[in-house]
């Protein structure tokens, strides 16, 4: 028992006295080395002479294999290792060598003697042998495993010296030739001594050569080409016909200023025998081209458009009427009158609003009756039927003129006169309208004096009459009635404008008060200026009464002096704000002035329900104030237009061409020139041409969509400067050839007969 206890105290001892003195976890009993933390079971194993993993053997697994080099050529002998971690002397790490006893044979060594049957380079093979199959012994090969390796081989851009010459790549045929390039453009000098020949692209060099001047980086093949001088994309030529700037220019075979376009060369300086325009329909008769005037009627295409407008001189016209004196401006306005004195034919009358009776330079005004049938080639306004002149100086009676159908009875028409300077009672310029009932008409010399009636103006500067016309009966009393335009009328605001209606009475005389007509139609705003375009247009609603349309040049809807036009097609009395109307239509944009003048279009789609044309003289659509004129189709719905611009509201906009010509100035529609059912329209442009002589368009009906007056019709043009034709137009009906309707024509500038005398053109066919 006593010696168990004994055991038993010895093993309790051992326990109690293990111990890791190295701290590695591993304590002395199992530890092979506890004084070093590196070493216990386990351990990572590292080549330095101790066993880590206390395994009982030092540097196993991580001891490396080197090979003798007993012959000291750097390459090992395969049979004699030795394992270590430091490479022992007379060791290598390679076993390369096939004979470690001589250090004449390891790889790479040279087999020179092409008879010697050893094996030098431990390559299997003797200098004699042909390994690779290149056809070149190894004792004259510079690698004898690669075929593409062997003397006089042609070197190429592949890593390999292909010629054994001890250099890779160095002049290899295929190597592409670089260029340098001084300017950076991405080509090179054209010049060949800069070129080099390498595999790999050097710095400073380009694939591209051919450059012209590389000096200048916008020189180059394929730059883009500018009429400069320079031949920028190299292609030998300088300023050539691929510039993209070069003009086009056209064979010129007749000098007309204008080459075929079958003939087409580009050049950036012009050429001898050509021109810039091209066109010419003619290319053998300078007579004929684009830019020559086509005139009416003479057979020949001389502009080279066939649907084009040609071109009539009024001064060839049939029938023309000339002002009196210097200064009286005849033809400011003129109407068909209808028939004044009972004969069945239709009269006419000429306005001439400066006319000085006495001399004094103060103008009275004066209106010229003519009546029908017109016979000969017109001559002196002088010689008139019947002369109608302005009671006081500065009147400028005559400024407005209107035939009235017939409302005393006599079955022959009146004729109302305005003279919107002239004063009533004390009151400047109040203006005056003045009625010629027909039962009281006679031949010769009368005064405003000698009128049945004369209605006045409601407030001083009113300008009453500076539009007047006859609208039909707007009123339903069975008679006629007339409008008076009077754009400084304050009755709707500081000169708001307005139009009166007067109602057709068969007992007119004395003096009355444009305030009591029946209706009243004011601007909507001050300063709109309402009335200066009034006219009466026949049903254009369909509920079987005539309608009314006004015009304010100086409303600013959609912008300043954007102008607009009332249509008024139910019944009014008393005063009535224009834009309480029925229908008002605006100008486009800022001063186009749309309601210049207005007039009736006849019925142009044969609907039914007449249509109107408005003038606005300053609207840009064709270039800066070239004008246009709008023709709006009358509908059962023309209510639902309320509102719009007039290019939206409108069938056919008809602009003018050139600039500042002004297009609308006053126009006309009430008559068939070419016989053929429809109106046609007149569109006066008084600025037109380099002199500004003017010009009216006679546009044929039905007009629709959108298109310019030089797309067919005539252009009826005055022949002097500063002529300004188309003051006035309008139509004499029945006058013209076949019986259809003539054109007339008032230039109140025109010389004529004197300086600024004045002139009325009548146009009945366009004879050339």
């Amino acid at each position: 028992m006593r010696q168990h206890a004994l055991v038993a105290m010895g093993l309790l001892a051992l326990v109690g006295c293990k111990k890791d003195a190295d701290n590695d976890g591993f304590s002395s009993l199992v530890d092979c080395n506890d004084d070093a933390p590196t070493v216990y079971p386990g351990a990572a194993e590292t080549c330095n002479g101790v066993d880590n993993d206390c395994d009982g053997v030092v540097d196993d697994g991580v001891q490396t294999t080197f090979f003798s080099d007993g012959d000291g050529d750097t390459y090992g002998d395969p049979n004699v290792t030795s394992a270590a971690c430091e490479q022992p002397e007379g060791f290598v790490s390679n076993s390369l060598d096939c004979d470690d006893s001589s250090d004449l044979y390891h790889p790479g060594a040279a087999e020179n003697d092409c008879e010697d049957p050893a094996d030098y380079n431990c390559d299997g093979s003797v200098g004699y042998d042909d390994a690779d199959g290149d056809g070149a012994a190894a004792c004259m090969d510079c690698d004898d495993t690669d075929a593409n390796a062997y003397p006089d081989n042609a070197e190429t851009c592949d890593g390999v010296d292909n010629n054994c010459n001890g250099l890779v790549d160095v002049a290899a045929e295929d190597a592409p030739l670089w260029s340098i390039d001084f300017d950076g453009d991405g080509y090179g000098a054209a010049d060949s001594q800069f070129a080099q020949q390498a595999c790999e692209q050097p710095d400073g060099y380009v694939a591209e050569a051919g450059d012209c001047d590389d000096t200048d980086d916008s020189v180059y093949p394929g730059a883009d080409e500018a009429c400069d001088g320079i031949d920028s994309d190299c292609d030998g030529e300088i300023d050539s016909a691929d510039d993209p700037d070069a003009e086009p220019w056209y064979l010129d075979v007749d000098d007309d200023g204008y080459g075929s376009s079958d003939e087409l060369v580009y050049s950036c300086e012009p050429l001898q025998g050509y021109a810039v325009d091209d066109g010419d329909c003619e290319p053998e008769d300078d007579t004929i081209h684009p830019g020559a005037v086509d005139v009416c009627n003479d057979g020949i295409d001389s502009d080279c458009a066939p649907d084009g407008a040609c071109q009539f001189d009024l001064a060839l016209s049939p029938y023309i009427l000339t002002g009196e004196m210097a200064g009286d401006g005849a033809g400011h306005s003129q109407a068909t009158l209808g028939d004044v004195d009972g004969d069945g034919e239709t009269d006419f009358a000429v306005g001439a609003r400066f006319y000085d009776d006495d001399g004094d330079g103060a103008a009275e005004g004066a209106v010229y009756v003519v009546l029908g049938p017109l016979s000969g080639t017109g001559g002196d306004l002088g010689q008139a039927h019947i002369k109608l002149v302005g009671s006081e100086g500065e009147d400028h009676a005559g400024y407005a003129i209107s035939g009235l159908a017939d409302v005393d009875g006599d079955n022959a028409s009146e004729i109302l006169v305005s003279a919107p300077t002239a004063e009533a009672g004390s009151s400047e310029s109040t203006g005056l309208i003045y009625v010629f009932l027909s039962t009281g008409l006679t031949t010769g010399s009368l005064t405003m004096d000698d009128a049945s009636a004369s209605w006045e103006g409601d407030n001083q500067y009113e300008y009453a009459g500076g539009s007047m016309t006859q609208v039909g009966d707007f009123t339903g009393n069975g008679l006629a009635d007339f409008v008076v335009g009077a754009t400084s009328q304050d009755t709707g605001g500081n000169s708001a404008g307005g139009v009166y209606l007067v109602q057709g009475e068969a007992d007119w005389s004395g003096s009355l008060d444009l305030i009591d007509s029946a209706v009243l139609f004011t601007g909507e705003e001050a300063g709109d200026k309402a009335g200066n375009s009034a006219a009466g247009v026949g049903d254009l609603d369909g509920d079987g009464s005539v309608d009314l349309v006004m015009g304010a040049r100086l409303t600013a809807v959609s912008g300043e002096e954007s102008g607009a036009v009332y249509f008024a097609t139910s019944s009014y009395s008393g005063i009535t704000n224009m834009g309480d109307v029925d229908v008002r239509l605006h100008g486009v944009t800022s001063g186009d002035r749309a309601g210049q003048d207005v007039a009736s279009a006849g019925d142009q789609n044969g609907d039914g329900y007449w249509d109107v044309v408005v003038g606005a003289p300053l609207q840009d659509g064709g270039g800066s104030d070239a004008g246009a004129a709008y023709v709006v189709y009358g509908a059962l719905s023309l209510a639902d237009l309320d509102g719009s611009d007039l290019e939206a509201a409108s069938t056919a906009v008809i602009y003018g061409t050139e600039l500042e010509g002004t297009l609308g100035n006053s126009v006309a529609g009430d008559g068939d020139f070419d016989g053929d059912g429809t109106s046609d329209l007149l569109l006066a442009a008084q600025n037109v041409g380099e002199n500004e002589e003017g010009s009216v368009y006679l546009v044929y009906g039905p007009a629709s969509g959108q298109l310019t007056v030089a797309e067919g019709g005539a252009a009826l043009v005055g022949d002097e400067a500063d002529d300004h034709v188309g003051t006035s137009v309008g139509f004499f009906l029945g006058a013209g050839s076949g019986g259809a309707d003539a054109v007339v024509v008032g230039a109140r500038e025109d010389d004529t007969s004197d300086v600024d005398a004045g002139s009325l053109f009548v146009v009945s066919e366009l004879a050339p």
